[in-house]
């Protein structure tokens, strides 16, 4: 099931989104930004969604993994689309049916975190 529509995207851009789930670290940010601070902090958050994932292996557990990446959106405004593009590219068309849930619950936490602090 595809979150995105695809339509304004070109044939080859279209392509690029069709490999969803990531395996390697990624270089750069999916999202298109000046902001060099972003740009790092987005890399840095690939690893721990990855370790969130279980995709990546690391020493601490994947709930602190979690932490670290609601806490980096939750004080950095820019990075919060990039953290939701993020998930949704590691849950989609991933074999792991449990974690692709349990995602989904932490999303919907975050996300209402987010907004409660942008409401309020």
């Amino acid at each position: 099931m595809n979150v995105f529509r695809m339509r304004d995207l070109s044939a080859s851009q279209s392509q690029h989104w069709s490999v969803c789930l990531l395996q390697d670290a990624i270089t750069r940010p999916m999202l298109r930004t000046s902001n060099k601070t972003v740009k790092r902090e987005a890399i840095d958050v690939f690893k721990q969604v990855q370790i969130y994932m279980g995709d990546r292996m690391a020493k601490s557990s994947p709930t602190l993994a979690a932490l670290e990446m609601v806490t980096r959106g939750w004080t950095n405004k820019e990075l919060r689309d990039e953290i939701f593009i993020q998930l949704c590219r590691q849950t989609t068309n991933n074999p792991k049916l449990s974690v692709c849930l349990s995602v989904c619950l932490s999303l919907s936490l975050s996300l209402s975190l987010i907004l409660q602090v942008n409401l309020g």
